[in-house]
């Protein structure tokens, strides 16, 4: 009976600790405003139409022994004029990538700033 109630202190702690995203603070008249936490690459394409441009890398969690999360990778698509739009994915291929962040910049130029 104690290994039960162990178990599930320990699944209500883990979900207590999961990584809530909050969603993302746009002007309503932005065409970011559509894109909510959660949303796939393709559909956030569909609605703001291909990318200026795409890049990736990979973030310290990679390098953590036996990490199945699916916050390794990070892909960020710039929009110039709008923003940028910041994608999770696991390591392995990439797969599905999701929205964790939408940042809003009238200014961005949409390609790399130091070339």
């Amino acid at each position: 009976m104690r290994s039960v109630a162990s178990i599930l202190v320990i699944c209500a702690l883990a979900v207590g600790c999961a990584r809530r995203l909050p969603e993302p603070e746009v002007s309503p008249d932005s065409p970011l405003a559509a894109i909510r936490i959660g949303m796939g690459m393709r559909e956030v394409e569909r609605r703001l139409g291909r990318p200026t441009e795409t890049y990736s890398y990979v973030t310290p969690k990679v390098t953590i022994p036996f990490y199945f999360g699916d916050d390794a990778v990070e892909i960020v698509t710039r929009y110039e004029g709008v923003g940028r739009v910041v994608f999770a994915a696991s390591g392995f291929a990439s797969q599905y990538p999701r929205v964790i962040q939408v940042e809003e910049d009238p200014v961005e130029p949409g390609s790399d700033r130091w070339r």
